[in-house]
Order: C-alpha cells, then sequence, then structure tokens
C-alpha cells in the first residue's frame, strides 16, 4: 500500500523529533527531507493540486484558496465543492495516473478530490455537510454511519478550528478503519489541526505545540493500523507537509486604501489568499496607466513586498490562459506580519511568497522498502511527490 499523510501547516523550521516519536521513527526508517520547498501562493488548495499534478499552480490552474469568476460575477472558493470540482485541475492527476494501472484509491478529507471519479473511497475536504453529504462516496458514508462515526458532525468539525481535534481524530478513524477493512492500493488522507490552530494561536504556542505532539499521534495510530492489517511492511509511506506559517499582527484595509486612490468599492473585487491577494476589475477595460500607476502605489504601502500585472504573471510560473475567467488582474505579494482586514482575530498565517519567506516551506519523510534508510535530504521540491508516488505504483 501506498499511503499519503498531509500535515497542513508544518515549516521545516519547527519539526522536532524530541517531541514527535512517529515521525522520528519513520525518518530513522527511510527519507528525511528537512526542508521542502513549496509553490505560489503557499495556501492550501492550490499546493495539495500540486501535490497530485506534479505541477505549480500556474501550470495545473488551481490559483488559490479563493477567486473572482468574471463570467459568474461572483467569488468562490477551491473548497466550496458545490462550485468548483477536480475537472477545474488542468493537469493529468495520480488518481487518473493509479486507476489506469488498476489501482484502488481512497482519499479522506483532502482538498479538491470532488468528483473524481478515479477515487474508489471518497471523502472530499469540505466545510458544508451537505456537501459532505454530497460528494462523500454514498456506500461509505453509509458503512461508517452503521459503525457508529459521526459522520453528520464532520462540518461542524471541520468549520470550528478550535473543534480541530474532533475533525481530525474523525478523519483518523475512517483511515483506520478503511485500512483494516477494505482493499486499498493508495490512500491519501489529510490532517488540519496544526495549521488550524496557528491561525488562532500563532506559531510556537503551548496550543501549536501541542496540535502537532497531537498530529504526530494520529501517524501513529495509523501505522498501528497497518501493522495490525500487516501490512506495514509492504507498505509506502510518505508523510508531508504543505506550507507553515508566520506569525500575523499587522492588517491591511485595501478596501480604504483603493478608495484613496479613486477606485469605488464597485468596480473591484478582492480574493483572500492570505499572505496573497487576488486584485480583480469588473470593467472590461482598465487603461495600463491605471494599473501601473495603481502598482505603484501600492508597492509604497508598507504591507505590501510587491505587484505583479497579469501581463508579467509568466515571471512566477503562471499561465493566465489557462484560466482567464478567474486569473487576477494583480497580484499582490504581502509582507511579513502583514494581512488584509478579513483575518483579523488571526495569529498565525501562510500563503507568502516562499522565496523570500523561509517559513512558507515545509518538509517531508518517506518510509519503505524502496527507500533508503536514515537518508537526510537538505532540500526538496512538493511537486517532486507526484513523481515518487507515480514510481511506487510499479512496485
Amino acid at each position: 500500500m501506498i499511503v499519503v499523510i498531509s500535515i497542513d501547516g508544518v515549516c521545516h523550521e519547527d519539526v522536532d523529533f524530541k517531541i514527535l516519536p512517529n515521525l522520528k521513527a519513520l525518518a530513522d526508517q527511510g527519507v528525511y527531507t528537512k526542508r521542502l520547498r513549496t509553490v505560489f501562493p503557499s495556501v492550501t488548495w492550490g499546493i495539495h493540486t500540486s501535490v497530485i499534478t506534479g505541477k505549480i499552480p500556474g501550470k495545473h490552474g488551481i490559483w488559490g484558496n479563493e477567486v473572482y469568476s468574471h463570467a459568474k460575477k461572483t467569488g468562490f472558493a477551491h473548497f466550496d465543492t458545490s462550485k468548483v470540482d477536480i475537472n477545474a485541475v488542468q493537469q493529468p492527476t495520480i488518481f487518473e495516473k493509479a486507476a489506469a494501472k488498476g489501482k484502488i484509491l481512497a482519499a479522506i478529507c483532502w482538498p479538491l478530490s470532488q468528483g473524481s471519479p478515479h477515487i474508489k473511497y471518497n471523502i472530499p475536504e469540505c466545510y458544508n455537510q451537505d456537501d459532505f453529504d454530497n460528494y462523500s462516496t454514498p456506500e461509505l458514508k453509509t458503512e461508517l454511519l452503521a459503525n457508529g462515526m459521526e459522520f453528520g458532525s464532520y462540518a461542524d468539525w471541520s468549520i470550528d478550528k478550535k473543534l480541530g481535534p474532533l475533525q481530525d481524530d474523525l478523519t483518523c478513524r475512517i483511515t483506520e478503519y478503511l485500512i483494516a477493512h477494505k482493499q486499498i492500493d493508495v490512500l491519501f488522507t489529510h490532517f488540519l489541526i496544526h495549521d488550524s490552530y496557528q491561525h488562532l494561536y500563532g506559531i510556537n504556542t503551548t496550543e501549536t505545540v501541542w496540535s502537532l505532539k497531537y498530529a504526530d499521534s494520529l501517524v501513529g495510530r495509523i501505522l498501528n493500523s497497518l501493522m495490525s492489517a500487516n501490512l506495514l511492511e509492504k507498505s509506502h509511506i510518505i508523510i508531508m507537509s504543505d506550507h507553515g506559517h508566520e506569525a500575523i499582527n499587522k492588517f491591511f484595509d485595501i478596501t480604504s486604501f483603493l478608495k484613496q486612490q479613486g477606485i469605488c468599492e464597485n468596480s473591484f473585487k478582492y480574493s483572500n489568499n492570505s499572505g496573497t491577494l487576488f486584485l480583480y476589475f469588473k470593467q472590461d477595460k482598465v487603461s495600463e496607466s491605471t494599473f501601473i500607476d495603481l502598482c505603484a502605489a501600492l508597492e509604497k504601502h508598507e504591507a505590501v513586498e510587491f505587484t505583479c500585472l497579469k501581463e508579467h504573471a509568466t515571471k512566477f510560473g503562471f499561465n493566465p490562459q489557462l484560466n482567464l475567467d478567474t486569473f487576477p488582474d494583480i497580484i499582490i505579494g504581502m509582507n511579513s506580519g502583514w494581512v488584509i482586514n478579513d483575518m483579523r482575530g488571526y495569529k498565525g498565517a501562510h500563503g507568502y511568497f516562499p522565496e523570500t519567506h523561509p517559513r512558507m516551506d515545509s518538509f517531508m519523510i518517506r518510509s519503505g522498502k524502496s527507500f533508503l534508510k536514515g537518508a537526510k535530504e537538505e532540500l526538496g521540491d512538493i511537486c517532486d511527490i507526484f513523481n515518487i508516488v507515480e514510481k511506487l505504483l510499479d512496485k
């Protein structure tokens, strides 16, 4: 079995094996990548899509967590399961590759897995109980309820970040159940507690240290399940994270700023991707000089690290032609500590440009008979996970 476990929000700098015994055991038995370069924007939905395609967001078309549609005249989030599914991905996925080789797949709480015909046991990451009910594999949902699992609480436990331990415990119990009772060749599972707690409590706090230790215990439970099913020695296990976090304490009022520049509130929309903002103009025609002047004004503000116009987006690897409807007119990269007003009350955030914000990078551990034992890599790339899993499909 190939098991891919994503522990959301773990910065490479925060991996301390002294308090993470299960991760340490896997690292000792396999390959530990100390720093895994992530993609831009460094947000969950774009990154996890990079994991399953091996491509950066600029090539798979999932620009970030949130975008705006000119055609529909509305913003939407990629975690809004009712508005977008895996068909939005502009590259072949590892799900397709595995299914083509006759492999049986499961994905539990995995971002943007909804709508995939290749996953036999599928519970996409959602934030609405109707979406959990409508887009999860019906037979699996029925079976889990019959076995006493609180499937009807998944959304409540997902929405309230303080209830993250309950959400991840349910995800873990479902993963354990599948290992014990189903024949699965490739399993993807996703834990959110550490990301949620950093948003709520900040980085390296008592609460977030606990949340990382809790995530480690969930990994231990999955390892025990594999051992009980006599699968551990036959399995390849990949533990990864998508991004880290920075502490935040400053808030940018983008609406007030644009008003000061003479741009009325009805003429634009923005999408919040934490350390990155996507700015969209509703008018069909905006002069080039307006964009240039606005970028210059933005870059003078202490909140802004850089701006990038649509026509220059290739320098970040973006191809706007993949989806012009949702590609922003201006990409705004935020300086450390800054997010927009929407995130008041949060103490940690991600989404920043990884090359200038090293805490956005994560880590990876891979263990199994195909990997070297006790090896260490200083640097890796998150897009490589696709290639690693693809090669394992032939083992």
